[in-house]
């Protein structure tokens, strides 16, 4: 998740496996409804220096476009559609009778590229300057793809730091020092692209075939919680009781700490339970988390989810569920002890952030708990629950934010 200026710090590596970004990104010689004959990846441009950066003769960035006088060209087609098809000779990804991406000789990017497709479940292709687009790019339903795919040849940015910048003789998009795409001297289409980096936040820049790339796409990371637990199925053992309080022993008071454990936060609001005693039923037509005449998590119509949860109780050794604002709580976390859960479950849907970045912030007229330029909790308008969260993810170190069942997460939870 650490993606600021990571290209900066592993330009060396990356530079001397591969070469410098600039001269990969030739694609298709398309015409717009993509029926024409397949182009070749030519676009390769002249060589950087031997480390890849701008030289000292560096102007200035162009003045950026809003998002709204950016104009894209675009070409739509459902992922759920497309296949590898040769023809001609040429291995190629078609909708139809329509082609939209040619590979040549190569079924094996063509694959993997398809692969991509659905993945992501791309509904785009777009391009800046045809014919010969030095950079092309996908979008999923209007938005850029989200998510990390396995095997993913994919280098980090910084969208924030994203530039187009006259280098050399020339127009190129830059992130920092190292420069990413090259316009030769067209000045609108490399501040057009670097917009178009900016407006979709991508984070990241992808290749199918390097070197030589037979495809080239952006991405972004899933945002870290795009989605707030709805109140109807809120993880909670007792609905009668009050948040804030901390009355989660078998005597229902809190009689202090024992040696060698954490102390309590105060705010800390948490219920105790036996993980070996814990299973799943159905009650009312709805598929709880219980021990004995106590439910724990509510799951509704789902018994996987139910299931699930119980699982990761049990992995963890859970014997608390704390909460956050109660009731309907933004945060829920378990606890082993006092302790952070520790360890990774397979299947987990798990999202890494740094607890040392992590933070309360005022956006949009809302509190949020925010890890660098991602959000991960929304508390509206209550200030003092969302800084109690950023004390509570400090203090057990928390460093992945877990879900069962997203989207619309009926369980969230934290580890190490």
């Amino acid at each position: 998740m650490r993606r600021a200026l990571l290209l900066a710090a592993m330009a060396g590596l990356m530079l001397a496996t591969t070469g410098c970004l600039e001269g990969w990104f030739g694609d298709d010689n398309q015409t717009p409804n993509n029926t024409g004959t397949a182009g070749t990846n030519t676009n390769t441009g002249p060589q950087s220096d031997a480390q890849g950066q701008p030289s000292p003769n560096v102007s200035g960035p162009v003045a950026t476009q809003t998002p709204a006088q950016v104009s894209e060209d675009c070409n739509s087609f459902d992922w759920r559609n497309i296949q590898v098809v040769q023809v001609q000779g040429s291995w190629k990804i078609v909708e139809g009778n329509h082609w939209i991406k040619d590979f040549g000789a190569n079924q094996a990017e063509a694959q993997k590229a398809l692969a991509i497709m659905k993945f992501y479940r791309m509904t785009q292709q777009c391009y800046v300057r045809r014919p010969n687009p030095q950079m092309t790019y996908y979008l999923s339903s209007g938005q850029s793809p989200a998510g990390a795919m396995a095997g993913e040849d994919a280098i980090p940015f910084n969208p924030d730091n994203v530039q187009a910048t006259y280098v050399q003789n020339r127009w190129k998009v830059v992130d920092g020092n190292h420069w990413m795409l090259d316009f030769d001297q067209n000045k609108d289409d490399a501040a057009k692209a670097a917009e178009i980096i900016r407006k979709y936040q991508f984070q990241y820049i992808c290749f199918v075939g390097r070197p030589n790339p037979s495809m080239m796409y952006f991405r972004r990371d899933k945002p870290l919680s795009p989605l707030a637990l709805p109140p109807q199925r809120i993880p909670r053992r007792w609905p009668n009781r009050q948040p804030g309080t901390n009355t989660g022993t078998n005597t229902g008071t809190n009689t202090g700490t024992a040696a060698g454990t954490t102390a309590a936060t105060p705010g800390e609001d948490c219920v105790s339970f036996d993980y070996r005693n814990i299973q799943v039923k159905q009650i009312q037509g709805r598929w709880k988390v219980v021990e004995g005449t106590h439910w724990i998590v509510d799951t509704g119509a789902s018994q996987a989810e139910a299931q699930r949860t119980m699982e990761i109780m049990k992995f963890y050794k859970a014997t608390k569920l704390c909460f956050v604002r109660r009731p309907n709580p933004e945060m829920t976390y378990i606890l082993h002890g006092d302790e952070a859960p520790k360890g990774t479950m397979t299947g987990e849907d798990a999202i890494a952030f740094n607890p040392a970045n992590v933070k309360a912030s005022y956006i949009n007229n809302r509190w949020k708990v925010v890890d660098g330029n991602h959000w991960m909790l929304d508390f509206d308008q209550d200030k003092d629950a969302c800084n109690l969260a950023v004390k509570l993810i400090q203090k057990y170190k928390f460093t992945y934010i877990c879900f069962v069942g997203r989207p619309d997460a009926s369980f969230m939870y934290f580890r190490w």
